[in-house]
């Protein structure tokens, strides 16, 4: 669902309810990690946030990716006047700005049927071309998944699909996609819902080559629909395991009420019998229809799956569950492997989740009160509520609006987070940024030389890097591959532009390590005889 289409649902709702009164394995800490208070980082936009207007109109922020220098792309739809809504970008510079070599100032607008557009998910591949995915409408009740690919500078990628742009109709229905994944390979996985006649809402996927053009050895012909008859179910966002397996996560409605639902797929598209049962997971909470809107994975197998239900009181809560890798409850993880965290006299809703490189989690979504504001919740390892993040776990952020809503989360290289999501002004709605310093550096690796101050930082949860040539004041961020291997730990990243290799041994008694990266026709080394002392810093 868009964040417009949330508002405007929960508007009713709101008078009502107000009338009334009513592990991410960390393997070395080779630098200290702060606990942080949640703060708006004021380097950032005007005092840590940022709207971003579309043609004076309707604009909303579904999806963020950070790129290899730390630009964003916030993506979702906007409104010409009187106009219907299209797939909509825009690109944000590191300080928060428009990046005006992007697009129309900063800013890409895509049509596709002339009916109305949502971006729901967004990628950006290792070449920097972007990939959205969402659904396009013919009329009021026929829409597509929709997928568009553009290049870096914005324009569409013509060796994609028709003119950068493509559509997957199921049943001549309503057809959304709501998930993306980009493999290893280069293929695209989209997964969303389908509402066929007589089959109801059911969830479907699909998976495209880099060209554009249906895998044939995924499902039927590049497709895969799973049909329960009478059973409603729906598809909310996607995971990929390191093994090749999709997890997609969404509810499950047999009868008046859901649950969370988890589907786990073979890398053919075949559900996993090796999951759950025959590849499905349904979890039951105590609260009223519960419903899982994203996944996260750990790097050790376990699915962190977080969605939002309804209290018997009124107010909406946030719903956590942790899985192992068989599709069981993780008892380690809250109350047997399911947290609830209302903070009455708030109702929240939890739309997106975001790991950070130490295992700790962050949900970001919606706090109602008299007015809707970002919300942020960060937890520790075993599902309790952080308290040294904002007040008691909570982070609030109003930016004057009076429904406000926050839909994704992504961390900058230099460990800043950056949530992106919705305001509703008087005169329409905005996309909108906030950043924050959480007090957390997303690298947690250090390689560094002892005279020189050069220094390589890297996280060995993402393979995101930073080195820094302090004499020539050059920085180089991207993202390798981490492989750990007994004692040793390795970072790769070839790529056309680069050759980076760099490896530690931390279990050395005060551990040794070397780098060695060509980028920019020049080869730089570094040789650190003890990574476990990093005060050197450039001067």
């Amino acid at each position: 669902m868009s964040i417009l289409k949330w508002l405007r649902c929960h508007v009713a709702r709101l008078t009502l309810m107000f009338a009334g009164g009513i592990f991410v394995l960390s393997l070395l800490s080779s630098i200290p990690v702060d606990a942080g208070s949640g703060d708006l980082d004021p380097r950032f936009g005007d005092g840590g946030k940022v709207l971003t207007d579309f043609f004076g109109n309707a604009a909303e922020a579904n999806a963020l990716a950070v790129q290899r220098d730390g630009k964003m792309v916030a993506a979702g739809s906007a409104r010409r006047a009187f106009l219907d809504f299209d797939f909509a970008l825009a690109r944000h510079n590191t300080d928060g700005s428009l990046d005006e070599t992007f697009g129309a100032g900063g800013k890409v607008v895509t049509d596709f049927f002339g009916g109305n557009d949502y971006i729901y998910n967004l990628a950006i591949q290792p070449d920097g071309k972007i990939v959205a995915a969402g659904s396009a409408a013919h009329d009021a009740v026929n829409s597509d998944f929709a997928l568009a690919r553009y290049n870096p500078d914005g324009s569409l990628d013509e060796t994609f699909g028709t003119g950068g742009k493509l559509s997957l109709d199921f049943f001549n229905n309503t057809d959304e996609a709501h998930g993306l994944l980009l493999q290893p390979d280069g293929k695209i996985v989209i997964g969303g819902n389908t509402n066929g006649t007589g089959i109801g809402l059911s969830v479907a996927l699909a998976r495209y080559n880099p060209d554009g053009s249906l895998d044939a050895t995924f499902g039927a012909g590049g497709k895969v629909i799973v049909n329960r008859a009478v059973i409603q179910q729906s598809l909310t966002d996607l995971a990929l395991q390191a093994d090749g397996k999709i997890v997609a996560v969404g509810w499950h409605r047999p009868g008046k009420h859901s649950s969370f639902l988890l589907l786990r797929f073979t890398a053919d598209g075949a559900l996993d019998s090796g999951f759950g049962s025959g590849g499905e997971v349904t979890t039951e909470f105590l609260d009223r229809d519960p419903a899982a809107t994203a996944v996260a994975m750990q790097l050790d197998g376990r699915i962190v799956v977080g969605g939002t239900a309804q209290l018997s009181s009124g107010p909406y809560v946030f719903e956590l569950a942790r899985y192992n890798s068989d599709g069981s409850l993780d008892a380690t993880f809250g109350a047997d492997g399911k947290v609830t965290t209302s903070y009455f006299p708030l109702s929240i809703d939890l739309i997106n989740l975001l790991l950070q490189a130490d295992g700790r989690l962050l949900a970001v979504g919606v706090a109602v009160r008299s007015h809707s504001d970002f919300a942020i919740m960060r937890y520790n390892h075993d599902g309790s509520l952080d308290d040294s993040f904002g007040n008691g776990g909570l982070v609030t952020t109003d930016f004057g609006g009076q429904f406000e809503s926050a839909s994704a989360a992504a961390f900058q290289p230099n460990g800043r987070l950056i949530v992106a999501g919705t305001v509703l002004l008087p005169a329409g709605s905005d996309m909108a940024l906030a950043g924050y310093d959480t007090g957390f550096d997303a690298f947690d690796l250090c390689i560094q030389d002892d005279v020189s101050g050069n220094h390589l930082k890297f996280s060995s949860a993402t393979g995101e890097y930073q080195f820094v040539n302090c004499r020539k004041r050059i920085i180089v961020t991207g993202k390798g591959v981490v492989r750990v291997r007994g004692c040793k730990i390795e970072l790769q990243d070839i790529q056309t532009d680069r050759n980076l290799s760099a490896r530690l041994s931390p279990c050395a008694r005060s551990g040794r390590a070397t780098l060695r990266l060509t980028a920019l026709g020049k080869t730089f080394s570094i040789s650190d005889p003890d990574i476990t002392d990093n005060s050197r810093r450039c001067p």
